[in-house]
């Protein structure tokens, strides 16, 4: 399972939530693949130590030995270096190390419903056509009209 952690470490800095799981949308969730901010603060307040997190999970630990080991960056061993000394560091803001298990056990979900393809294209359309009020655009006039204090243009 090293493929889902490459996969969340890429989306670490991405936003967590995908929008029928946390919106208003009326469709139903597809996969809820991280937790909520209230989860968060009570992980937060109970303490993280990725060391911790990765020494009780063997999968994970031969993930980020992997990663360490400079295998996807032959040409520049540092690279995977800076991004497992984040990884563990105690300081590591986003709790990744600790979300991965709900991460693999979304993936899992995720590889299920892919091999029932009619499921899969009726929650893949939903969950596009549902992602209105997320949309780039609806934001950025939102941002020039309550922030910036602008007008459009056009």
């Amino acid at each position: 399972m090293l493929v889902p952690l490459i996969l969340a470490l890429a989306a670490a800095t991405a936003p967590k939530a995908l929008p029928p799981c946390h919106g208003p949308s009326p469709a139903p969730c597809v996969v809820k693949k991280s937790w909520t901010a209230e989860e968060v603060t009570a992980r937060r307040a109970q303490g993280y130590s990725p060391a911790q997190v990765v020494s009780a999970n063997p999968e994970l630990k031969r993930a980020v030995d992997t990663l360490e080991s400079g295998l996807f960056t032959p040409d520049n061993l540092a690279d995977s270096t800076t991004v497992v000394d984040r990884l563990m560091s105690d300081g590591e803001h986003f709790l990744v190390l600790a979300d991965y298990d709900s991460y693999a056990a979304a993936q899992d979900r995720v590889d299920a419903l892919f091999r029932k393809p009619d499921e899969w294209s009726r929650q893949a359309l939903t969950n596009a056509l549902s992602m209105g009020t997320f949309s780039s655009d609806r934001s950025i006039r939102e941002y020039a009209d309550r922030i910036w204090g602008i007008k459009p243009v056009i």
